[in-house]
């Protein structure tokens, strides 16, 4: 993978010896290594991510446009075809320049692949910095009155650009759900959104999306065996273009069916040639007692591939002084052991089998299928689903079909399911500790309304995975973690086409009453190992969880008036002692907050003490 990063003066003022220091790295840019881009106003770069920092090729038309990329390309040949022959065998940043050059940003919605980048539009004098539909690869800017500057590393934006000020947004966003959409701890630095370019000039600052969620599209096959025949081949497309490589590829290995699939069919793929990469390395997250062992241990002697076990307790979820890097992070211990490990086997490429469940449709209940027939007028078909979801849940027919009717006219996505609602009955009752004040200054009540008024029509049968799907990338929950940016991080799960088909099918076939993901067992069938494809459960860490939380919550209960969040004014000292008193007791107290709650709090104490030491 690459590190971009560059800056545009947009009053045209050349470019400072210092800023094209700073975008290297702080090193002299060499004239003959072609790894930057350079006009008066304009300096641009690509350095490779791993030790020596090797320069590489900004790709530049004859018009004078430049595109420096990150990331990895899928479709090259469609795009040969869609843009032209003569792109078969280019670069990739060169086929987002012939992309561009035929139909603007819209063109980079054919782009399939993890990938961003940073593009020069010579004629029109612009800027655009855009990420793919699932925001996978990072990218960031700063955008002052006279110019910008970008990086694919956070933390050397944050050096560069020398922002320290907390962004409050940030801190409200992350409080509510763990994320916050096109934002950084920092005041000013933006991710870019996922699927979407951003526009620089003189004009001011744009944005373009380029992709959207499949709201309207419908897939219809004229068989279950067609069905499972596409299913079957996108998988395997999804897990073949990420092996793509002449070095080891390692993949995480739970027990779970996600991950056991990715393995399995990564497997085979290595096995029988259809796939240049190597070798295949399994890592696996150990945690005595866990339920998942003896799946794993399956998996590994199907393969004959031993795995490397890492014990969770010695690379913990958070702790003292591990809450992320440049901003918060979960599992900084364990990404930084992937690093080096990957770094020892000579690996660049890790799988994960993240966004499995959501998109193979994982739900114990998604009744919300009844609403979607009675949407559609279809009673007969609305009253066998909710007997069959009756049966299933184990409760009465007419509580189905009221939550069916609630879905239709409800104003949030996941009407009926607890598990997933935005006000479920733990924040109800414990809350989240937001001192009223600041809710009303960053108007969150206000934005929670908007997102769910762009919901209330999409339909329910479908509207809870669409719902979960858009909240998951615009948070950008998919991107690498900042230990790992120098590999390809990826998730054979997020590959575009899959995503786009299993949510536009019926849904129906995704998920039936108990019997979850039930188009996927099916076409991988003879794939995955039996006991792992029957499997309808997975291991909870719950020893991991409580051996991070309750030694942090106790501490953080020996001075709660202190907290850095109770000192910016941000929650309210009182609820968040009780709720921390009720973690340490086992009680309920909104735990998944609360979690969100700790790890914020525990990087600004963790950052608080690094600018000390400097």
């Amino acid at each position: 993978m690459w590190r971009l990063a560059g800056v545009l003066d947009l009053d045209e003022r050349p470019v400072s010896p210092a800023d094209k220091a700073a975008a290297l790295g702080h090193r002299d840019p060499h004239p003959d290594a072609g790894g930057y881009f350079c006009l008066p106003e304009l300096f641009m770069t690509r350095v490779e991510c791993c030790s020596g920092g090797r320069e590489c090729q900004v790709a530049v038309s004859p018009a004078g446009d430049a595109c420096a990329w990150d990331g990895r390309l899928d479709n090259r040949i469609e795009l040969a075809s869609r843009f032209g022959a003569r792109w078969g065998a280019a670069a990739d940043g060169e086929v987002a320049l012939a992309a561009y050059a035929s139909e603007g940003t819209a063109g980079w919605g054919a782009l399939i692949g993890d990938w961003s980048l940073a593009y020069y539009d010579h004629a029109g004098r612009k800027l655009l910095l855009a990420s793919d539909y699932a925001g996978s690869r990072p990218l960031y800017y700063w955008a002052g009155r006279d110019r910008v500057l970008w990086s694919s590393s956070l933390a050397h934006l944050v050096r560069w650009s020398a922002v320290q000020d907390i962004d409050e947004s940030y801190v409200a966003e992350f409080l509510r759900c763990g994320a916050a959409a096109g934002r950084t701890p920092y005041r000013g630095i933006y991710s870019v959104p996922p699927g979407s370019a951003v526009c620089f000039c003189r004009d001011g600052v744009s944005t373009s999306r380029f992709w959207n969620l499949p709201v309207d599209g419908e897939t219809r096959l004229r068989s279950l065996e067609e069905y499972e025949e596409r299913l079957r081949y996108l998988f395997q497309e999804a897990v073949a273009v990420r092996l793509n490589t002449t070095a080891a590829v390692c993949a995480e290995l739970s027990g779970g069916l996600d991950s056991t699939s990715v393995v399995s069919v990564a497997d085979r793929l290595i096995a029988s040639r259809s796939a240049p990469a190597p070798n295949l390395f399994t890592f696996t997250y150990c945690e005595k007692g866990n339920s998942d062992e003896r799946f794993y241990r399956r998996v590994e002697r199907s393969c004959g591939r031993p795995g490397v076990h890492l014990n969770l307790a010695d690379y913990p979820l958070i702790g003292a002084g591990s809450a992320g890097g440049s901003a918060p992070m979960w599992w900084q211990p364990r990404f930084r052991e992937l690093a080096q490990r990957m770094d020892a086997l000579g690996s660049n490429v890790f799988l994960t089998g993240q966004l499995g469940d959501l998109v193979m449709g994982n739900w114990l209940d998604d009744s919300e299928q009844v609403a979607g027939y009675l949407r559609q007028g279809r009673l007969r078909s609305a009253m066998a689903e909710a007997f069959g979801w009756s049966r299933s849940l184990q409760v009465p027919v007419y509580r189905v079909f009221w939550r069916a009717f609630q879905a239709n006219f409800s104003r949030w996505p996941t009407a009926g399911n607890s598990d997933f609602a935005p006000f479920d009955s733990d924040r109800r009752v414990y809350g989240d500790s937001l001192v009223p004040g600041f809710r009303r200054t960053m108007e969150l009540e206000e934005r929670e309304r908007l997102r769910a008024a762009a919901w209330r029509w999409v339909n329910p049968a479908r509207r809870k995975r669409l719902w979960a799907l858009s909240e998951t990338l615009e948070g950008r929950r998919l991107q690498c973690p900042e230990p790992l940016e120098h590999v390809c991080y990826s998730h054979p799960f997020a590959h575009r086409p899959l995503v786009e088909f299993m949510l536009t099918i019926p849904p129906g076939l995704t998920c039936r009453p108990g019997e979850p993901r039930w188009l996927m067992r099916r076409a991988l069938a003879g794939m995955v190992p039996p006991n792992v494809l029957r499997r309808r459960s997975k291991g909870i860490y719950d020893g991991t969880y409580n051996g991070c939380f309750l030694p942090l919550a106790t501490q953080l209960l020996g001075d709660v008036p202190r907290m850095r969040l109770v000192e910016g004014g941000y929650v309210d000292c009182r609820s968040v002692e009780a709720r921390l008193r009720r973690l340490t007791q086992g009680l309920p107290c909104n735990e998944p907050q609360l979690r969100n709650l700790i790890l914020l709090e525990s990087w600004l104490q963790c950052r608080e003490r690094h600018t000390e030491s400097i």
